[in-house]
């Protein structure tokens, strides 16, 4: 709520989560954490796809992260 993504970003995300096996929302926000994360360290001010699809291939289908 605070600090919304693109639209753009939000719609392909939602796409892809019917990809995975029924995350969790506990799932789903360690998800978007890290896209932050990767953004900060990319010095970018939003997650961008690239972003979000890499928190997404850091998480098995188990929903535990992969090293």
């Amino acid at each position: 709520r605070n600090w919304p993504l693109p639209p753009a970003v939000v719609r392909n995300f939602n796409a892809s989560l019917l990809d995975l096996d029924h995350p969790s929302a506990r799932g789903i926000d360690r998800m978007l954490r890290l896209a932050w994360t990767c953004s900060d360290l990319a010095g970018r001010p939003l997650p961008n796809e690239a972003d979000l699809a890499l928190a997404m291939r850091l998480r098995d289908a188990g929903g535990r992260w992969s090293a």
